[in-house]
């Protein structure tokens, strides 16, 4: 009975929003900014990326993974991980990623990794 009790607890705590894991993270790797996005359960629309103040045009990202430019938005499949390139912003400490579900502010790490994708991929 405790046993039921405890894994109805822990599925109900993985449900709350504060308990998962953020989708996204930001780091610096040699001139570039990376935005590693993954473990979406939806689909996502990027529709802007606001770097210190700065839009950068979508078209001049460099995209790694499923993540494809489609209508003005870049657009990643549910369940999958990519990852976004933008050169020349090293010195920006922040980037805000305008997507379908609101603005995410991520503070740039001095360093980082993008876990979730392939070897391939990851030597960006």
């Amino acid at each position: 009975m405790y046993d039921y009790l405890l894994q109805l607890l822990v599925h109900l705590v993985s449900l709350l929003p504060l308990a998962r894991e953020k989708p996204f993270a930001a780091f610096r790797e040699g001139g570039l900014v990376v935005i590693c996005i993954y473990g979406l359960s939806k689909d996502l629309e990027v529709e802007a990326v606001d770097v210190g103040g700065y839009y950068i045009a979508l078209d001049s990202l460099e995209r790694v993974g499923p993540a494809e430019l489609r209508e003005g938005k870049i657009r990643i499949p549910k369940k999958t991980q990519a990852a976004l390139l933008i050169k020349g912003a090293e010195w920006a400490d922040e980037v805000k990623l305008h997507t379908d579900r609101g603005i995410h502010t991520l503070k740039i790490q001095a360093r980082g990794s993008c876990p979730h994708l392939s070897e391939a991929e990851k030597n960006l």
